[in-house]
C-alpha cells in the first residue's frame, strides 16, 4: 500500500483559485475546519437524488457532520453483500479456535458441498483452515471460539473435532445445538455478532486485519482511512465521488489534513484544520482536480 506522501502541495489550492496556506496567518485556507468542509464540499457533492449516495439508509451514513465524525474507527465494507467484493483492508479480525494448548486463528471455512442448499438445522460439519497446525484428537469436545473477550463454547453445545490434518480442522456438527449450527452457517453474509468471523473473507489468501487493517476513518492516520482512500486510490474501488460537483483536490487535502490532526478521542474534531503542519500531498490523485468554473 502506497503512502500519501510527505510534501505539502500548493497545487490543489491554486487549482481552486485560493492562495495556498503558508502558515503565516495571512491566508485563508479553502476549508478552515471540518464544518466548512462538510457544508461546502461534502453536503453539496452528496446532495443529488435527495442525498441517497450516503444517507441514513446507506453505509457509511454521511448525511450530517456528526455522522461523518462518527465514522472514526468504524469498520469498512460492512454493507457489502458478496464476500468476494470485500477489500482486503476491510476484512475483520478472525475468530480463534481454542482448546487446551491450542489457539488458532480461523482463516477460512467451508461447508460440505452437498449441503450448499440445506437448511441450517441439517448442517453436519464445517471445515476450518487455521493459521497453525493444532494438536487435537478426533472426538475432542472441549473446544471454543473466541472473539476478543467473547467466548462461544461450541463444545458444550454438541460440536466436536472430527479430524485434523495440518492446518485443516473438520468440526462435526451432527449433534450440535441449533444455535451452534446457526453460528457456523457461513452462508449468512455479512455475518452478525452471532455468526463465525473468518480472517480471509474474500478468499484470496490474504487476511486483511493482519496485513493491512483499515477503518473508515483512522484518527491521525490518513493512509489507513478508507474514506480517503476511496477518493484518491483506485486500488480501493471506483474513485469517489461519482460526480465532482463541489469536490476538488482542495477538499481531498482538507480531509487528509483533518484526519492527520485528529486525536484518538476526537476531542479536537471541530478545531481548525492544521494546514501549516500538514505535509500531505494528494494533488492530482483524485478524479476532481479543481472546482468547475
Amino acid at each position: 500500500m502506497g503512502s500519501l506522501g510527505l510534501t505539502v502541495s500548493a497545487l490543489a489550492l491554486v487549482a481552486c483559485g485560493v492562495d495556498p496556506d503558508t502558515g503565516d496567518g495571512n491566508t485563508t485556507p479553502p476549508y478552515a475546519d471540518v464544518s466548512a468542509l462538510f457544508d461546502h464540499a461534502v453536503a453539496p457533492t452528496c446532495s443529488l437524488n435527495n442525498g441517497v449516495c450516503h444517507n441514513s439508509n446507506t453505509y457509511p451514513d454521511l448525511h450530517t457532520i456528526e455522522r461523518l465524525v462518527d465514522t472514526a474507527s468504524q469498520p469498512c465494507n460492512v454493507e457489502v453483500t458478496e464476500p468476494v467484493q470485500v477489500h482486503d483492508a476491510c476484512e475483520p479480525p478472525a475468530d480463534h479456535l481454542m482448546a487446551p494448548g491450542v489457539d488458532a486463528r480461523i482463516i477460512s471455512a467451508t461447508l460440505l458441498a452437498s449441503q450448499a442448499t440445506a437448511t441450517t438445522s441439517a448442517l453436519t460439519q464445517i471445515t476450518l483452515v487455521v493459521d497453525t497446525s493444532p494438536s487435537m484428537a478426533s472426538g475432542t469436545t472441549n473446544i471454543e471460539i473466541h472473539r476478543g473477550s467473547t467466548t462461544f463454547d461450541i463444545g458444550m453445545f454438541g460440536a466436536k473435532v472430527s479430524s485434523v490434518n495440518g492446518t485443516t480442522v473438520v468440526i462435526d456438527l451432527s449433534s450440535a445445538s441449533s444455535s451452534t449450527k446457526s453460528f457456523f452457517d457461513i452462508r449468512e453474509f455479512p455475518p452478525d455478532a452471532l455468526h463465525l468471523h473468518v480472517g480471509d473473507v474474500n478468499g484470496n489468501g490474504v487476511e486483511g486485519a493482519v496485513t493491512t487493517p483499515m477503518t473508515l476513518l483512522s484518527p491521525g492516520d490518513p493512509d489507513h482511512s478508507y474514506l480517503l482512500r476511496r477518493l484518491i486510490d483506485p486500488a480501493f474501488g471506483e474513485l469517489m465521488p461519482r460526480q465532482c460537483r463541489t469536490w476538488s483536490d482542495a477538499a481531498n487535502r482538507a480531509l487528509a489534513c483533518w484526519i492527520a490532526g485528529l486525536k484518538p478521542d476526537l476531542s479536537n474534531a471541530y478545531d481548525p484544520i492544521q494546514y501549516a503542519t500538514c505535509a500531505i500531498d494528494v494533488a492530482g490523485l483524485g478524479k476532481c482536480e479543481s472546482l468547475p468554473p
